[in-house]
């Protein structure tokens, strides 16, 4: 599901197809797995973040938020502040140009 979302793939399309595999093998696991990606996330370890976010009462923060052309995981717009929660995945291009812009 994971590669999935970080291939642009639309949450939507995810639980339709879900629903339509009701009842198979492995259909509690991704009914879970598509409720935990509600709020956005695309990986693990987004959705361990954004769970660390609301359990501290942290707000002003959005999921897939959009700089300079990309999507930064979690953006505090207002701060202008950008977490990458996957690590170096970005090209150093990449997050050259996220800083530019911001």
């Amino acid at each position: 599901m994971d590669s999935a979302l970080q291939m642009h793939v639309e949450l939507r399309e995810l639980w339709s197809a879900h629903l339509r595999h009701t009842g198979r093998y492995g259909s509690p696991a991704a009914r879970r797995l598509l409720q935990a990606a509600s709020d956005g996330a695309r990986s693990e370890a987004e959705r361990l973040l954004v769970k660390l976010l609301r359990a501290a009462g942290i707000t002003g923060w959005r999921t897939n938020y959009p700089v300079g052309g990309y999507e930064v995981d979690v953006a505090f717009p207002a701060s202008k502040i950008a977490i990458e929660t996957d690590g170096w995945t970005l090209s150093a291009r990449i997050r050259a140009e996220i800083a530019k812009r911001w």
